[in-house]
């Protein structure tokens, strides 16, 4: 789950420390595949994956994991108590502004 900082530490180990090392000691060989899993008691995590998806539909794997890394660098900004006051717009706002870091179309992500 993007919200989740357990969440963050396990991607940013895996796509930092271990997925290099198994590239360079198994090359093409070893696969790793993420999966959403939506936390329902953060009320951001639906729409912080929805974002995800979107990114993946437009841009295909590579563009999945680049937005997955941006938003995981900005959890703070989807964690409940800074989205407490803002509407669900105003969020899919601040997720397609990072799509667009990434080349994403914002337009398109909304």
């Amino acid at each position: 789950d993007f919200t989740c900082p357990f969440s963050k530490k396990l991607f940013t180990t895996l796509h930092k420390s271990v997925m290099p090392m198994m590239e360079k000691k198994y090359p093409g060989v070893v696969l790793f595949r993420e999966f959403n899993q939506v936390q329902p008691w953060h009320p951001a995590s639906t729409l912080v994956h929805e974002a995800a998806l979107a990114a993946e539909k437009l841009g295909g794997m590579k563009k999945y994991e680049e937005y997955a890394t941006k938003l995981y660098e900005n959890q703070v900004s989807f964690m409940d108590d800074v989205l407490y006051d803002k509407s669900r717009q105003q969020v899919y706002e601040q997720l397609g502004d990072l799509g667009q870091e990434i080349g994403l179309d914002k337009g398109e992500m909304l």
